[in-house]
């Protein structure tokens, strides 16, 4: 074949109508030259060697790829979420806004104080409470020495409040002053009844030996009236004398029932007086204590309120949806106020997995998250574990389906130092979540699969 080429080369030229005359040492006949060396010569053993090193490479890569095994992952974006409960603030009572000690975003410790409200109006109630408690403590105490006739009220225990001290014993003054009036009318009723009892004794005493001697005469001159030695006038003076003096002795007597009875009713409506003045009295005082009680009721309660002024953060957490941001704001008593995403509890990535990637997954399969916030070149990633998968799809604002699945993390915190680069709830992240393994000639031969199993289906 070579010498057959090379014929036709000087053919070519020597049949020429202008035969071109080469001249050695130009251009055109170093190339040619160069041509039918070639063709003599057939090819180099450099590229021979060249050929074969490239087909024993295709053949070791296609034989590595066989074998070699990749990860197949299914990619989910997703946000991170606590696992507990967030935990929305309110305020049970209400109140004006003095101090807002946090912000938006603001990492806060379990106690630490979020918010405090005005307790000028907390405070002025309490002082009223406690002067009503003082004023009721007092009428009982007063009441308590009516009722038990002491001569005045015991107040060493309280100070500070002068003027009611002082007004309540005038006022215990008064009402011993009346009672005493009171008893006094009545005791000086059972004076004079007294009196006139024992001046009825001693006129019955008197009346009762003038009888007697009455009534002797008038059996004697009863005997000298039978025997005729008496004249009937005379015996009916003596049985007049002595029935007259018998009514008065009679009459004595009756009246001396009255006085006793009257001296009975006015003793006991001076008991009466007595027993009801001090059942009045304590009946007064436990109203007055049950008034004290109810107060104490109040001020416990005040004052529980008064230590609610100060809004603290129930757990260590981050804010969120602050719905106040200004000083003097009132706050309506249950309102929500913000959200504390707890920290301390088990983070997860809670994820938007693709309808098509949901045959591939199961409970427990591996996880390599990825946090936009923190550059995964840089940072790295934290590993987790898949660990729920919705049963039901869900639609997001775009109207594409997606499934629900939580990644539990296996940390807090990307990178080495646990002080630093929190995993913080509301961050995105992406998690590769590891489906399964397959070859890389699988993987590379996986389009021209796709293509050939769908095609050449069509009508």
């Amino acid at each position: 074949m070579v010498k057959p080429l090379k014929f036709l080369a000087i053919d070519q030229d020597k049949f020429s109508d202008n035969p071109k005359v080469l001249e050695k040492g130009k251009p055109e006949s170093t190339r040619l030259g160069q041509s039918i060396m070639l063709e003599e010569g057939g090819p180099s053993s450099l590229l021979r060697t060249a050929i074969l090193f490239s087909f024993v490479t295709l053949l070791a890569f296609v034989v590595w790829a066989q074998y070699a095994e990749i990860d197949e992952v299914s990619v989910a974006s997703g946000e991170v979420i606590p696992s507990g409960a967030v935990q929305n603030i309110q305020h049970i009572d209400g109140g004006t806004i003095t101090e807002i000690a946090i912000s938006e975003g603001e990492i806060v410790k379990k106690g630490q104080i979020l918010i405090r409200l005005d307790p000028t109006i907390i405070r002025g109630e309490l002082q009223q409470l406690e002067t009503q408690k003082v004023i009721w403590d007092l009428k009982s105490k007063r009441l308590y020495a009516f009722a038990e006739n002491k001569k005045t009220l015991n107040a060493d225990q309280v100070s500070g409040y002068v003027g009611l001290v002082k007004e309540q014993k005038n006022l215990l003054l008064i009402q011993q002053l009346d009672l005493r009036n009171q008893q006094s009318v009545l005791q000086t009723q059972i004076d004079q009844r007294r009196s006139e009892l024992a001046l009825l004794k001693d006129q019955i005493l008197i009346l009762g030996g003038q009888i007697e001697p009455l009534r002797e005469q008038m059996k004697i001159r009863e005997g000298l009236l039978k025997s005729n030695t008496l004249s009937r006038f005379d015996y009916l003076n003596s049985q007049r004398q002595y029935l007259q003096e018998k009514g008065n002795l009679d009459e004595l007597v009756l009246k001396q029932k009255s006085a006793k009875q009257a001296i009975k009713e006015a003793e006991g409506r001076l008991a009466e007086l007595n027993g009801r003045i001090k059942r009045e009295a304590l009946d007064e005082m436990a109203s007055a204590n049950a008034e004290v009680l109810k107060i104490n009721e109040n001020v416990k309660r005040l004052k529980s309120a008064l230590g609610r002024l100060n809004i603290i953060s129930p757990v260590d957490g981050v804010i969120q949806g602050m719905d106040v941001n200004s000083v003097g704001t009132v706050i309506k008593p249950g309102n929500p106020i913000l959200s504390v995403v707890p920290i301390d509890q088990e983070l997860i990535v809670e994820t938007r997995i693709r309808p098509e990637d949901i045959g591939f997954l199961q409970l427990g399969q591996q996880a390599t998250v990825k946090f936009t916030t923190y550059n995964y070149s840089r940072y790295g990633s934290v590993e987790g574990s898949l660990t729920h998968i919705s049963a039901t799809t869900f639609e997001d604002e775009k109207g594409e389906n997606f499934y629900k699945g939580k990644v539990a993390l296996s940390q807090i915190f990307v990178g080495k130092d646990p002080e630093r680069n929190l995993i913080l709830p509301g961050m995105t992240a992406t998690a590769d979540i590891h489906s399964g393994k397959k070859t890389l000639l699988d993987y590379l031969l996986k389009p021209i699969h796709t293509t050939l199993t769908q095609s050449f289906r069509e009508r």
